[in-house]
């Protein structure tokens, strides 16, 4: 045998000279098996990240709250004309916040892009700026319902338990709810947290009384 056709025959044959075709494909099939388990953990990852931010907004939101029915003391601040609109219950919190919109934006959250009125989400003032938080009604005084105007905020038995914003919608059947199985709240006394969903009692009309938004305060 020649010299040359002995170099030939050492050669390096190549990265992938030793697998047949066969195995690369083994080899990819193995890569996107370990592909598709990784991606659901990271999207769980993604969405706690989210969720953290959300409940950070709303416990800027309770910290407000606190500071705004403090001022309002001994009544409960007026929404306006419709206790269910909730763009200008947010609108009032914003001299609280020093003007910061970002807080009524919940990362996994699409938003409900609802004109003002009842059960708008724009905030009032502020025109395509919207909340991604429901206000709770109950909570609030307002001219459409005269009943309201007797609630005080003395009359509030435990502002630790008053849920004053909450994810929206926040029902577990709706469609579009931002997290699964549970909801980010802040309440009055200043605080925020995550109620899951076997904690929140009756959340579908007619309210039991153990529903979330009813717990506090005496009034339906």
């Amino acid at each position: 045998m020649s010299p040359s056709a002995q170099r030939s025959e050492t050669r390096p044959r190549g990265l992938y000279a030793g697998f047949t075709l066969v195995e690369l494909l083994v080899v990819i099939a193995l890569i996107f098996i370990l592909l598709a388990l990784l991606f659901p953990a990271l999207s769980r990852v993604k969405e706690s990240g989210r969720k953290a931010t959300c409940l950070g907004h709303l416990h800027s939101l309770a910290v407000a709250a606190h500071l705004q029915y403090a001022e309002a003391w001994p009544e409960l601040p007026n929404r306006g004309i419709n206790c269910t609109d909730w763009g200008a219950g947010a609108a009032e919190l914003l001299p609280y916040l020093n003007g910061n919109l970002d807080a009524f934006d919940c990362p996994s959250n699409p938003g409900q892009k609802l004109p003002g009125g009842p059960f708008g989400t724009e905030l009032a003032g502020y025109p395509g700026v919207y909340t991604d938080y429901e206000f709770n009604g109950f909570l609030s005084r307002c001219d459409a319902e005269p009943v309201s105007q007797e609630r005080r905020q003395p009359a509030i038995t435990a502002p630790q338990q008053c849920a004053l914003a909450y994810d929206f919608p926040y029902q577990r059947s709706a469609a579009g709810r931002p997290h699964v199985d549970g909801i980010n709240v802040a309440y009055l006394d200043g605080h925020a947290a995550w109620l899951p969903d076997d904690k929140q009692g009756d959340v579908d009309w007619p309210f039991g009384e153990d529903a979330f938004f009813l717990k506090g305060h005496p009034w339906r």
